[in-house]
């Protein structure tokens, strides 16, 4: 009988894989690699072509180790949240011990004991990595440093995230596109002016969106050197009128063409803030 030629299966494949870009379906390919020899040959042997969609996803119901060993040295996306087993942690932290080939992580309602656990197989360099996104699902105090260096890095998604277990990392993530700092904690009261020093080599950066859980802002000496973003044009805020005001007068954004404000103070008194200032930094 005869078959398709490999070119043809080769573009509906990946047509196919392009369109299959949500986390529970990114692993459609090893079912495809399955179906016979052929079809395993031709995605196998065009991984170059193939590679941005060829990825192994490794959460912590996946035998990773199994998983790192049967398949080719794909890019790793690593997925996981709340508070995993014995077992599962195993998984991710296997994961972890290939850093020059993680691409992706995703933390989703993780909690401040398992990013704890894991942030011993953190530290070390991600030259691959492109996307981080952590969700906690808690609001601790203490946060662990997460990530080593990542030059690579062009999306950053943190929610519940001190500035401060990131800070050096934003500071090196010269090719970022989108960064989201969203619900700040309580106890940690983050600076207009840290945050333009965050940002001022972020050349590359298109959009931002910057919250607060408890906004809360005390005014500042203007800055005399503005943080120049050649490239945003979408900038979302939520926090105090003042916060936003003084972080303007510390950013120079030429391109800047959408803006979404949601302005909310403080639902502390003065004895509660000065309690608070006790964990903000210098």
């Amino acid at each position: 009988m005869n078959r398709l030629p490999n070119e043809v299966l080769l573009r509906i494949f990946d047509f196919l894989l392009e369109r299959t870009d949500s986390i529970k379906v990114m692993n459609v390919w090893q079912t495809l690699v399955h179906v016979c020899r052929v079809w395993r040959n031709i995605i196998l042997s065009s991984s170059r072509r193939l590679d941005s969609d060829l990825q192994l996803l490794c959460m912590g119901r996946n035998p990773v180790r199994e998983m790192l060993h049967i398949w080719p040295a794909f890019p790793i996306v690593i997925v996981t949240g709340g508070d995993p087993n014995e077992d599962r942690a195993d998984n991710i932290v296997a994961a972890f011990e290939q850093p020059g080939r993680v691409f992706e992580i995703f933390f989703e309602e993780i909690s401040s004991e398992a990013l704890d656990f894991f942030s011993g197989t953190m530290h070390g360099p991600f030259p691959q990595l492109t996307t981080l996104e952590i969700t906690l699902g808690d609001t601790r105090q203490f946060f662990p440093t997460p990530l080593g260096s990542a030059p690579r890095l062009r999306s950053i998604d943190l929610c519940d995230v001190p500035l401060s277990a990131v800070h050096k990392l934003l500071l090196s993530a010269s090719d970022l596109v989108h960064l989201s700092l969203w619900h700040v904690p309580i106890w940690e009261y983050v600076t207009p002016k840290k945050i333009a020093a965050c940002l001022s080599s972020m050349t590359k950066l298109e959009s931002m969106s910057l919250g607060f859980r408890f906004p809360r802002h005390y005014p500042c000496p203007e800055s005399q050197r503005r943080t120049v973003l050649p490239a945003l044009t979408s900038f979302h805020f939520e926090g105090p009128k003042g916060y936003l005001e003084d972080l303007k007068a510390r950013l120079d954004t030429p391109r800047l063409d959408r803006v979404t404000v949601s302005y909310s103070n403080s639902p502390f008194d003065a004895e509660d803030i000065d309690y608070l200032m006790q964990y903000d930094d210098a």
